[in-house]
């Protein structure tokens, strides 16, 4: 075998090594039909044209979004070994996201209430873990009056009572721009941000509408309760 032979064979085993699979051509009618329901758990998260860090960002996703797997996946080799998964987004565009950001097999809910975690579906596996209302989570199973979920940015996961939570997409919705806010630092107060929220909803008939508006409620009593005892106090003292 000619030296010259060995270093053509090398060089093209090199090059078809470093590039990236034709994915389209991979992507198959039998791809998109069988297409498995996934969650995004991660917030304003990017997709890509292709499945490299260097490719052109293509769109983002939003935490609770829910996208389609096409059932292929790749690595990229240039940065950390990142995993890819094809996806195809609700308007149809076909995109790669990040596999750390899915949830495969999934379906997206919302957490109505404060609700205690358990390990297993059975009331004796409680644990000290909590969720709270308005956390979005990914569903992966179901079992009786029981949902099992991973959280946001997958922090945790377990066992729920399925009547805690809202499949229900304008619950979803509010929640996410609702946790934005109040999520976000500022010098703003509670009540001013829930204020903010309430005037600001394009989901006026969401689970959680009436809920703020509790909260808003005690917060405005606890500050005229607090001014009061100022006052009060000021009188006394003068």
């Amino acid at each position: 075998m000619s030296t010259k032979f060995l270093v053509l064979f090398f060089t093209v085993l090199l090059y078809s090594c470093n590039q990236i699979p034709d994915s389209n051509a991979e992507l198959t009618k039998e791809n998109v039909e069988k297409a498995i329901p996934s969650v995004c758990i991660w917030d304003d998260i990017s997709v890509r044209e292709e499945p490299v860090r260097s490719s052109s960002i293509i769109s983002r996703l939003n935490l609770g979004e829910t996208v389609s797997f096409l059932g292929l996946k790749a690595i990229d080799s240039t940065y950390k070994n990142q995993e890819y998964l094809k996806i195809k987004l609700s308007d149809g565009q076909i995109v790669w996201a990040y596999n750390f950001s899915l949830v495969i097999h999934a379906k997206s809910a919302v957490v109505k209430e404060e609700v205690p975690v358990y390990m297993r579906p059975d009331l004796l596996t409680i644990s000290d873990k909590k969720l709270s209302a308005m956390d979005i989570v990914a569903i992966t199973d179901e079992i009786d009056n029981w949902v099992k979920y991973i959280s946001e940015k997958k922090n945790n996961e377990g066992w729920i009572q399925k009547d805690k939570i809202s499949y229900v997409k304008e619950d979803i919705a509010f929640s996410l721009i609702a946790g934005r806010k109040l999520k976000k630092n500022s010098n703003e107060l509670l009540l001013e941000k829930i204020e903010y929220i309430l005037a600001n909803n394009p989901y006026p008939n969401s689970y959680f509408v009436p809920v703020l508006k509790d909260i808003a409620r005690q917060e405005r009593e606890k500050m005229k309760l607090e001014e009061a005892m100022k006052e009060n106090w000021q009188n006394n003292w003068h």
